[in-house]
């Protein structure tokens, strides 16, 4: 997440944004206004016994949290008692007092300082929120951070889904039977109960996992958890598909390391979980490909084709979540999501023989295209990636893709137009395609792709070290015909010596 530089007291807020103070020797820092419904204000640093107030400025109402302890655990102390353990499992479950506050599990700090998060929901507004320390004292640093990372359903139906997806859910492994059940089971996106999108998956999950048949149980629970975490129960469904992954992974065909890699976040660095995968036998001596999937469609869900491929090339292979995704804490932002891929790039030479190449399929696409204009790695390839065309101010969209992408930006409901106008801008590649500084490139998608127009792909046609290919009677990122988009990039792998040994 991006932080905003100490600005003026009064700043109007606006979505995506990050306003950051950060201070020693003062006792007060105030005025920054949220639209209502809006939230996440997070505190780092700081003493025991901060004051955090949110004022309803239409009203004149004020909403406080004061005087908050911790107890010897590190736990904070709510009205003098400790949150339950359920109230803060994992770090980021909420739990709500009577003034619509959150108190979320902090994280252990120095012992003169906490570390923790309280995310405000305003029901009207604006609002004005400040935050006071009781007392002054020197070298405390601390950083109130307002951003947004509230998800939220809308109008989606199920059909749509399983009709744009059916491919995709097929070639990842599930039994065409087992999906054709589902399907006729769901009638309802956001239930769950009896015919329930996540309610039914997460029922075939669960008869998977009985019988012992983790991986089957993580893809299924990966559509249950599809298109986004938007309520408790993609949560869940997405705690579970880790569960049943890593239950699966002693079975893969590959050697499977989970690790987390630091990378930057403002003026910090946070913890990004991955993935990373090796052919039998490795040893280092072969590139690394990085590899991630789009807004929808994560790096659990993708494990076979990230399999396959760490199997036909040698190489190893780090799978990640696009930022606002997954595992990785959003919201979704280009420069962002490239000084992520230039951290994990960092990380993935040190592990292989020093070259690296980077995969991004639908959204990824995105990322790899940018990391592969810039010359961020050694090769890119870019299946059904959004580079220009993608967001025009008056781009549509098809099969609830509104939702997903909305959440991933970090939007507490579906976003309108001029919203979405002040969002794009800087994801436009535009400014890269202009330069000449690419790696060797592959660029693929399908002609019948709704979601990106065909000029996304058709704009690299004729650039230098670049190969295109559109693949006729095929959707978003050729789902239906990805075997042969498989043996397009193994063979642009192997004509370039990617997958070569070099020290």
């Amino acid at each position: 997440m991006r932080h905003a530089d100490a600005a003026e007291d009064g700043h109007d807020l606006t979505r995506g944004e990050v306003q950051t103070w950060c201070w020693s020797d003062v006792e007060e820092a105030t005025g920054t206004q949220i639209a209502a419904g809006t939230g996440a204000v997070r505190v780092r640093g700081g003493e025991q016994g901060a004051d955090i107030s949110v004022e309803e400025a239409e009203h004149g109402q004020q909403r406080e949290d004061h005087g908050r302890e911790r107890d010897g655990s590190g736990d904070y102390l709510h009205d003098g008692e400790p949150l339950g353990a359920a109230e803060h499992a994992a770090g980021d479950h909420q739990a709500s007092d009577e003034h619509g506050a959150h108190l979320l599990h902090p994280d252990a700090g120095k012992p003169e300082e906490y570390r923790g998060d309280v995310s405000v929901v305003v029901p009207t507004g604006p609002v004005v929120c400040s935050l006071r320390h009781p007392k002054q004292k020197s070298c405390i640093s601390a950083v109130w951070e307002v951003g947004f990372r509230m998800p939220y359903r809308w109008k989606v139906a199920p059909e749509d889904l399983f009709v744009e997806r059916y491919w995709q859910m097929v070639n990842n492994g599930l039994p065409i039977a087992d999906v054709d059940t589902v399907r006729s089971a769901v009638t309802d996106m956001w239930l769950d109960e009896p015919g329930g999108w996540v309610y039914e998956w997460s029922r075939l999950a669960a008869g998977y996992a009985e019988l012992g048949q983790h991986h089957l149980a993580a893809l299924a629970y990966g559509w249950a958890k599809f298109p986004t975490l938007a309520d408790d129960a993609k949560r869940t469904a997405l705690e579970r598909q880790l569960e049943q992954y890593l239950l699966a992974a002693p079975g893969f065909e590959v050697g499977f390391e989970r690790r987390a890699v630091q990378v930057p976040c403002g003026e910090g660095v946070t913890a990004v979980p991955v993935h990373f995968l090796t052919p039998p036998g490795w040893s280092g001596d072969t590139p690394v490909l990085l590899a991630s999937g789009g807004v929808d469609t994560w790096k659990m869900d993708l494990h076979g084709l990230f399999e396959a491929v760490a199997l036909r090339t040698r190489m190893g292979v780090l799978a990640f979540d696009i930022p606002g995704t997954g595992e990785c804490a959003g919201p979704m932002d280009s420069e962002d999501g490239a000084d992520l891929v230039r951290a994990l790039a960092i990380e993935a030479r040190a592990l292989g023989n020093g070259r690296v190449l980077h995969l991004g399929i639908s959204m990824g696409g995105h990322f790899s295209a940018c990391s592969g204009l810039a010359g961020d790695v050694d090769a890119a390839i870019v299946i059904g990636g959004p580079i220009e065309a993608a967001f025009a101010q008056d781009r549509t969209f098809a099969y609830g893709m509104e939702g997903s992408v909305g959440n991933a930006l970090g939007f507490d409901h579906e976003p309108n137009d001029a919203q979405l106008a002040r969002i794009w801008p800087p994801f436009d590649l535009r400014p890269l395609l202009n330069l000449d500084a690419n790696v060797p490139m592959l660029v693929i998608n399908g002609a019948g792709d709704v979601h990106v127009p065909q000029q996304d792909t058709l704009v690299f046609d004729g650039r230098r070290d670049t190969e295109v290919h559109l693949l006729p009677d095929t959707g978003h990122c050729a789902a239906s015909k990805m075997p042969q988009v498989l043996e397009l990039m193994f063979e642009w792998i192997d004509r370039h010596q990617f997958s070569s040994v070099r020290r």
